[in-house]
């Protein structure tokens, strides 16, 4: 069992939370991909090439997937992992982050509010895009 596996199924066993999809490729340098859900809230940790990623779905489309770290920002609430940065310490330190905010979190992807927060996040990336490749945003 690969590392990524075990640190998906030891969430599963310390966290209230439902295993819809782990895939893993070992002859792709690990890569790996696990999709649960905390309530009714859907997160991905994506592993590609050593990088570890943690998306949200926000359920406007059922098919659009944001950094949890931009979703936190939107919101206001504080998102910092801290502690050893070993995979499951890292897996472990996002999904008790998002227990601890999980109100917060569907409440502002609830349907009164999600068109609005999801403008935001795309605000928010289209300046990152614009910023990283100098484009003007006037």
């Amino acid at each position: 069992m690969s590392d990524f596996v075990a640190a998906v199924n030891e969430l599963a066993r310390d966290f209230p939370i439902r295993i819809h999809r782990v895939e893993h490729d070992e002859q792709h340098f690990g890569d790996a991909c696990a999709v649960l859900s905390i309530s009714e809230i859907d997160l991905r940790f994506t592993r590609d090439k050593g990088e570890l990623w943690f998306e949200i779905l926000v359920p406007i489309s059922r098919s659009k997937w944001y950094s949890l770290g931009d979703v936190m920002h939107v919101l206001k609430i504080p998102f910092e992992i801290s502690g050893p940065k070993d995979l499951i310490s890292t897996m472990r330190s996002v999904v008790n982050h998002l227990c601890n905010h999980l109100g917060e979190v569907q409440e502002a992807l609830g349907a009164a509010n999600r068109g609005e927060i999801t403008l935001q996040l795309d605000r928010l990336i289209q300046c990152r895009v614009s910023k990283t490749f100098g484009f003007n945003t006037k």
